[in-house]
């Protein structure tokens, strides 16, 4: 697969290709090169200068895609998103609500990873530029359900129930969090794996995560998460959910935790744990 998106980048970059693309054709190409994950910084940087000049033919869609593409690579060209904004603006009555929340979603999380450079953050673990995207107050709104279940069946309030988050970003986490009363929050900017290793992790009541979408990152996160018996919650878009490499491994731990969760005496760390299981499918 990698071996292909490299000649197709090629191809897309040759000149006479580029200049005979319309607005469709720029914007399911950066689509498809996010879905997949290939990041290559000139196929992105000379994507954003020919949408820049057709961006008044780009549909709601089209904008969504485009906006959606270049925060996933986390490649952000100042003069692009400037421009979408302005071609958002126009056309937003054309948006679906699919639409609305993927273009939503790129301008946030895209001004997140900026943040992060800006603020002089070094994380201490290895991870792509575009991992740091923080998950939107939305998101966490939906996360709250299940947060508010096992609150329920620990015997606790959103107040003190102790949340985990081992991936920061630039902070905002807790903020959200917080924003919807949940006041127990562990999210710092620390080496996770170190702290798994040493056996430093604080005590929490759930694990709320965001993890960076490399592969390798999820897989430590599920080992941690299988092993240490806490339910969790896990923040993925689908095109990181539904890779072939990543379906596979998600079964297996899912299956691993409801299966220790079966062999648990009744009780709320039990029924927590399934209805973690469930929320993952």
């Amino acid at each position: 697969m990698g071996a292909l998106f490299m000649a197709l980048g090629r191809a897309v970059l040759a000149e006479q290709h580029m200049r005979d693309f319309n607005s469709q054709e720029l914007a399911n190409t950066a689509w498809a090169f996010a879905t997949v994950g290939h990041k290559d910084e000139r196929l992105f940087s000379t994507l954003a200068a020919a949408a820049e000049q057709r961006m008044r033919d780009f549909n709601s869609q089209e904008l969504a895609n485009t906006a959606w593409a270049f925060a996933t690579v986390g490649h952000k060209e100042e003069r692009l998103f400037t421009a979408l904004a302005v071609a958002a603006e126009r056309r937003m009555r054309d948006f679906n609500s699919q639409g609305l929340a993927n273009t939503a979603w790129a301008f946030e999380n895209i001004c997140s990873v900026e943040a992060a450079a800006s603020l002089g953050f070094h994380y201490p673990f290895q991870a792509d530029r575009g991992d740091h995207c923080e998950t939107s107050l939305r998101a966490h709104e939906d996360s709250a359900v299940f947060l508010d279940l096992v609150a329920s069946l620990l015997g606790k309030n959103r107040s003190i129930l102790s949340i985990f988050d081992p991936y920061f970003c630039t902070g905002t986490m807790k903020k959200n969090l917080r924003q919807l009363g949940f006041h127990t929050v562990h999210n710092k900017c620390e080496d996770v794996y170190s702290v798994i290793h040493e056996d430093r992790v604080p005590c929490h009541d759930v694990l709320v995560a965001g993890p960076p979408y490399s592969e390798m990152h999820i897989l430590h996160l599920l080992r941690f998460c299988s092993a240490h018996e806490k339910p969790y919650f896990l923040h993925m878009p689908d095109h990181v959910c539904m890779k072939e490499s990543f379906l596979p491994l998600l079964n297996v731990f899912e299956a691993k935790t409801a299966t220790k969760a079966n062999r648990k005496d009744s009780g709320a760390l039990s029924v927590a744990q399934q209805a973690t299981a469930a929320s993952m499918e």
